[in-house]
């Protein structure tokens, strides 16, 4: 890099560092007035705020209106303590602040003849009076208590108002991607993960190769923001988790732990039909406690984890149905993190973690119906470290600013079994053998610096105003060897699977073995990469890197314009710099152009308290950008440096086995052939994408312990990602393309398949969100949700060329909305923890959810259009895109644990677990290819939302 460019790239980071911003969510605010027993303004009282736990101390003195407020509050529980000579001390204990929570304490103080001091009773408000964002939180009990399989805290997002997840892995959005190529609403811009206040969100390669992992036992609670965020969050389409790790208190503490989970103790699988061998063991420990009484503390972790597993297999083939392959996936999580309070105005945190994990097969794109085990038994290795800092300081009582950095890295290694290694992707109706999708081994490394300031003051004009502004400052650099095509695809889905398919396959893990000959009838093409060096990628062969940056800056007013009533009032600006491979020359596909600089994002909410100050009516609108993915840049270097040749099958008997009938092209006589693009090569004049999030609802406390709420909302992507061949022209006459196979027809003749992602889908969702919370008293708590939505989106006309096709085309080419996947009509879930008699523990979780559309297609390319659509079927009807919708899946979750006291400062505890109770048949897979003779069929997910009934034994000492 050459010096101008980086002094240009400092001074914007030094800019960011500089700007003021708000407190991030993650921390919690104290305000109220001080009175009198008159009703008259007391101002000069202090008011301290002692965090219970690490012994934190946070003070403010009311000002001439009588009023205080305390910003930038660590999440925990609390004595709050009022003081003004010549009055009554007022103290009020036990005092939950959540995270991201803004609660209301007013004092009313009386005259003191003497020193004396009243303590008062009552908890924080369930109701937010000041804020219309939607979702809600996941307490500290929630997280320790609730059963869990798996022990990933990040299933405990079900249980948030506005949840649309059955399935949590890696993403809190479980399903719900989109049909028709619009794109993935699993991957980082329809989500942000926020831990500590500091995005952590891995955005490399649409995030399927591994968010980062913390334990369970180090988090202490989390936000999850459904919608209608405000302008402090970004990057995200859909959906915010704000978390919170553990931090050490004044009393040495820690854990030692084993969960333990065995096919003694599970019931039959589902597809399998007989219990299948498998056993988990999760252990681990955890240690804090202070290092400065009151000022420093510690807290540190390790999780280990042991899961080997079994897979089977069970296509149409019987000779292709191997016998069960058992592995080991090793996982390991570790961290820390030191707090330090410097003064009651000054505090400073630091955390690091540490996450690896080898999946000798990687589950998640195993599917033994439709997938030869050549296919499905691909490995992976995942990296994940990260070091954060943060640095808080309050000036007086009316302003916080909060400085953070950091920097993560993660690394992903993905391989095909060996003996496999240069084995072809091979494409029939209905059934693929070989590599995965011809594009290993995949190596990626993706390094992350970040920098982000938050500034929140207090205005008094016309009301009071909350006044946040921030601005934060990403660079990324990421590093690929993709070896995409290396090994070639041979496209074999022109006809029906020969009767003898069997017989070609002899030994499935040895290519050697394979006889591709015999599929020449039925071959539609062969497809190869050959590489280069490229000097715009800095890269050769399969190997290059890309640098994409991000910067943003808001402002949000919370403005209290009376007692009752608050606008939450925000404008974001987001820059996502080469977010789209800007700076990469590529034509006719891609050309170099200037990036997008004016993104703007208004945000309008209100909160009007009625006059009962127990109900709140809440809504608002608001624009969304979503957040960079390398996957939008990454595909274009790959074409620089690779031709990609598209062999068309030319009626030889050995085309299949022999497809350039001699010895392979190098890449400059690769080029002179039609060659196609590999991956998705972004087009010309796309846009960000961003979504419209609407919402109008009421939120109502019952009681001290009680409170509803029910919200419409509606969101709306507009500008989505979808994924289309732009090479083919169309016949005006029947909106029909013109055969792929004449090339004279296509826009550019010299090129085969060209994928391109264009900015041109969209979805819909309406939904009606309602929860019950009844949080912790006489030794229970309890919370409900329910959602009845709908869940649409739009796949748009093709395009052909550079030109969008403008005349009426059929349904499976385009121009139509259809349900997306991931729809769901109805969900359910309730979640409950009672503490009983005889140091026992009952806690419970129950979750419904009607069936969900997964999206279809016939399974061959019968309109000749180089694999683009593929749902016209063979008596000339076309398939649904949102054919097949799942059955309703039902859990119940119970857990009980028994504590026990050893000696003093020694306790233990015994949990039973039981996932699935009722042993409720649930699916999260379905053969969708009708040419198969499996359609609609349920098929083995290993997600353990879909597992059968299973006892987990766990076992923990504390001191």
């Amino acid at each position: 890099m050459n010096n101008r460019r980086f002094s240009g790239y400092a001074t914007v980071f030094c800019a960011f560092l500089t700007l003021a911003g708000s407190a991030r969510a993650q921390d919690s605010t104290l305000s109220g007035t001080i009175t009198d027993a008159t009703d008259a303004v007391l101002p000069g009282a202090t008011v301290t705020a002692l965090h219970v736990a690490t012994g934190n101390i946070f003070v403010a003195v009311s000002d001439t209106a009588g009023q205080y407020r305390i910003g930038a509050m660590r999440p925990g529980v609390y004595t709050i303590r009022a003081e003004l000579s010549g009055f009554t001390t007022i103290s009020r204990e036990n005092v939950e602040l959540l995270v991201g929570q803004a609660i209301l304490f007013n004092v009313k103080m009386t005259l003191a003849t003497v020193a004396e001091s009243l303590t008062v009773t009552g908890q924080a408000p369930l109701i937010d009076t000041t804020q219309s964002k939607l979702g809600g939180n996941i307490d500290t009990r929630q997280v320790e208590a609730l059963p869990v399989n798996g022990r990933n805290w990040m299933q405990l997002t079900m249980l948030a108002p506005g949840s649309r997840a059955n399935d949590v892995g890696d993403a809190p959005t479980g399903l719900g991607g989109t049909t028709g190529g619009t794109g993935q609403r699993g991957d980082p811009g329809y989500f942000q993960l926020i831990v500590d206040g500091q995005q952590v969100t891995y955005a490399f390669a649409q995030a399927t190769y591994g968010q980062p992992k913390i334990a369970r036992d180090a988090i202490g609670e989390f936000q999850f923001l459904s919608s209608r965020f405000d302008a402090t969050n970004g990057r995200s389409l859909g959906l915010v988790v704000n978390a919170v790790t553990k931090s050490g208190t004044n009393l040495f503490s820690g854990a030692g732990y084993g969960y333990f989970r065995d096919d003694t103790f599970i019931a039959k699988d589902f597809v399998a039909k007989r219990v299948l061998p498998y056993s988990n063991q999760q252990f681990g420990g955890t240690l804090g406690g202070p290092l400065v009484k009151d000022k420093a503390h510690f807290f540190a972790y390790y999780e280990g984890e042991r899961e080997p597993q079994t897979f089977t297999f069970q296509s149409p083939f019987p000779r292709f149905n191997i016998p069960d392959i058992s592995e080991t996936r090793i996982e390991h999580k570790a961290g820390g993190r030191v707090d330090v309070q410097l003064s009651p105005s000054k505090r400073l945190m630091v955390r690091g973690n540490s996450w690896r994990n080898h999946l000798p097969v990687d589950y998640v794109r195993y599917d033994s119906v439709v997938f030869h085990p050549s296919r499905a038994l691909e490995q992976r290795w995942y990296r994940n470290d990260q070091l954060f800092t943060s640095f808080t300081q309050t000036f007086g009582n009316k302003s916080v600013n909060e400085i953070k950095a950091g920097v993560f890295r993660a690394d992903s290694d993905e391989r095909t079994p060996p003996g496999l290694e240069e084995s072809p992707s091979i494409i029939l109706r209905g059934y693929t053998l070989g590599s995965f999708v011809a594009a290993l081994p995949l190596r990626l490394t993706g390094h992350t610096w970040s920098a982000r300031d938050d500034f929140t003051t207090v205005v008094r004009a016309a009301g009071v105003h909350e006044l946040k502004l921030g601005g934060d400052f990403l660079w990324n650099h990421n590093f690929l060897e993709w070896s995409t095509q290396k090994y070639g695809t041979l496209q074999a889905n022109g006809g029906p699977i020969p009767a003898n398919i069997e017989d070609l396959f002899p030994v499935w893990n040895d290519p050697k073995t394979w006889n591709l000959a015999p599929l020449s009838p039925i071959t539609v093409r062969w497809t190869q990469s050959f590489p280069t060096c490229s000097t715009q990628t800095n890269g050769c062969g399969y190997t290059w890197a890309d640098v994409p940056r991000e910067a943003s800056a808001w402002l949000q007013d919370n403005w209290a314009v009376t007692s009752r009533l608050t606008l939450n009032l925000g404008l974001r600006w987001d820059l996502a710099y080469n977010w789209a491979g800007q700076h990469l020359d590529f034509p006719p596909l891609h050309h170099k152009r200037g990036n997008e600089w004016t993104n703007i994002a208004p945000r309008l909410g209100f909160a009007y308290t009625l006059p009962d100050q127990r109900t709140v009516l809440r809504g608002g609108t608001g624009r969304y950008f979503i957040g960079a993915k390398d996957q939008w840049t990454h595909h274009i270097p790959a074409n620089l440096q690779l031709a990609v040749v598209g062999v068309l099958n030319d009626g030889r008997p050995d085309f299949a086995s022999n497809p350039f009938n001699g010895p392979p092209p190098t890449f400059e006589q690769a080029q002179a052939l039609l060659h196609d693009t590999t991956g998705g090569v972004i087009s010309d004049n796309v846009l960000m994408p961003y979504s419209y999030q609407t919402s109008l609802g009421v939120q109502r406390q019952l009681g001290e312990t009680m409170s509803v709420q029910a919200d419409y909302v509606w969101n709306a992507g507009r500008r989505e990602q979808i994924l289309q061949n732009t090479n083919l022209s169309y016949d005006p006459a029947t909106g029909v393309n013109y055969p792929f196979s004449d090339i004279s027809r296509r826009p550019w003749p010299f090129l085969g398949i060209t994928q391109q992602y264009l900015m041109l889908a969209k979805s819909n969702y309406h939904g009606l969100e309602t929860a019950f919370t009844k949080r912790f008293s006489r030794r229970w708590q309890a919370s409900a949700t329910y959602t009845l939505s709908s869940f649409r989106d739009y796949v748009p006309p093709p395009t052909s060329g550079l030109a969008l096709v403008t005349f009426p085309v059929p349904e499976d080419i385009g121009n139509n909305w259809a349900y997306a996947q991931g729809d769901q009509r109805h969900r359910a879930v309730f979640n409950g923890i009672w503490e009983l008699p005889f140091e026992l523990q009952l806690s419970g979780l129950y979750m419904y959810g009607s069936g969900q559309v997964f999206p279809t297609n016939y399974g061959a390319d019968l309109r000749n259009s180089g694999n683009a659509f593929l749902r016209l079927r063979p008596d000339g009807t076309i398939a649904p895109r949102d054919g097949v919708r799942g059955n309703p899946i039902h859990r119940t979750d119970l857990r009980v644990v028994r504590r026990f006291r050893i000696q003093q400062g020694l306790r233990a505890e015994a949990s039973f677990e039981v996932f699935n109770v009722f042993n409720h048949v649930n699916y999260g897979n379905y053969v969708t290819v009708e040419a198969s003779s499996l359609y609609g069929q349920p098929v083995q997910n290993l997600n353990v939302a879909y597992l059968p009934r299973m006892l987990q034994l766990g076992v923990r000492v504390m001191f």
